[in-house]
């Protein structure tokens, strides 16, 4: 994709009615950034630095998405009082505060629990006011593309992200990125109000969230949510072993991102010309088969092989995904995303509790690989 294309209308002066994207597009891709430069080294943080061990580590994330759950339907009432990017704003101080509640956990073992918890407010704040505010500044008739230029540019920024994280962590340790990572989330919130904000009136409706069209989705969802918890909290702890460093992890998940930045956008361009469909279905086989193999060789060029060709293969899934998403969110964004929330943290939490359970890590990318069938009900 040209570059470019890619930063097409990026100039701030020149806002029009609709252009709320452009400000999207630069705060996801600082977001993305930052949390990019120390989110693939947490799991390795609290594993190697710190000595938790693996079950631990893994009930860390469970408390994690369990709490990711509760807390969107109380996002979503807090969009429609204070409004979308405010609440995307509220996000920032809680992303600080997990971040340094994280660097003094060493120190103070007792606030181990309370650590993701306040990690999954700020995710919560974040995510839940971002693809509202996606789905009424992005286009039905054009959204695939759309969908993937906010991917690609949030990619691009994580090409450096991890690669830079992970040599800054090995020079000058985590503090110092906790620093930069902090500033680069006040600058991702700051660009959000060139535009003014707007709250989205919250009409949710379990009984709506729970309906038969609804719930044809929830396995579609569920194995998205395995997938993901899958690909960043144990891929990186199970490969650790093998590349030694936090560097080489960094490079792994630099070229991943290179893989995915670059094919995003040309699957967009097919999402809204051929239906996002039939573009799903391919990705969710590809995909899935990465997670049967992952366990059968263990040399560095392998594992940088084939995590790029589940980058591409995830490229897929995701870009049709968030997009049909949010054309089905049209009429009630709050309560589609609530839905969507809390059928991927139940995915999220189902992998995770398999691993403790069997104690196995394969038992873990087994499932992820099953979790694939899911996408053929959406």
């Amino acid at each position: 994709m040209p570059f470019k294309d890619m930063l097409h209308g990026l100039h701030l002066s020149k806002f029009r009615p609709k252009k709320e994207l452009t400000e999207v597009y630069i705060s996801i891709s600082l977001r993305y950034l930052a949390f990019s430069m120390i989110s693939l080294f947490v799991p390795l943080y609290l594993y190697d630095k710190l000595g938790y061990s693996l079950n631990q580590t893994l009930f860390f994330y469970i408390i994690y998405a369990v709490c990711f759950g509760v807390f969107t339907p109380f996002a979503a009432k807090l969009i429609s009082r204070i409004g979308v990017k405010h609440t995307i704003l509220l996000a920032v101080p809680f992303y600080l505060l997990f971040f340094y509640t994280l660097h003094i956990l060493g120190n103070y073992p007792v606030i181990f629990y309370s650590v993701p918890v306040i990690f999954s407010l700020a995710q919560t704040f974040f995510w839940t006011g971002f693809h509202t505010e996606f789905i009424r500044s992005s286009d039905h008739d054009h959204r695939g593309r759309e969908v993937s230029k906010y991917i690609s540019l949030a990619y691009l920024a994580v090409l450096i992200g991890p690669l830079a994280g992970g040599f800054l962590i090995d020079r000058f340790g985590f503090a110092f990125v906790f620093l930069i990572v902090g500033i680069l989330f006040f600058l991702s919130a700051f660009f959000l109000f060139f535009t003014k904000d707007f709250r989205e009136p919250s009409h949710i409706k379990f009984k709506h969230v729970f309906s038969k069209e609804n719930l044809k989705n929830t396995f579609a969802y569920i194995g998205y949510g395995a997938q993901t918890m899958a690909e960043g909290v144990l891929w990186p702890l199970f490969i650790f072993v093998i590349l030694k460093t936090y560097t080489n992890l960094g490079l792994l998940g630099s070229a991943m991102s290179a893989v995915i930045a670059l094919v995003t956008y040309l699957v967009g361009k097919a999402s809204d010309k051929y239906g996002g469909k039939n573009l799903l279905y391919i990705g969710s086989v590809a995909y899935s088969l990465t997670w049967l193999v992952r366990t059968l060789f263990s040399s560095i060029g392998y594992i940088f092989g084939l995590t790029m060709f589940a980058g591409f293969a995830y490229t897929f899934i995701h870009t049709p995904m968030e997009t049909m998403t949010y054309n089905k969110a049209e009429k009630n964004p709050l309560e589609t995303v609530v839905f969507r929330e809390i059928a991927l943290n139940i995915g999220r939490v189902g992998v995770l509790l398999l691993v403790i359970l069997t104690g196995k890590f394969i038992s873990g990318f087994w499932f992820s690989a099953l979790a694939g069938i899911g996408y053929l009900f959406f």
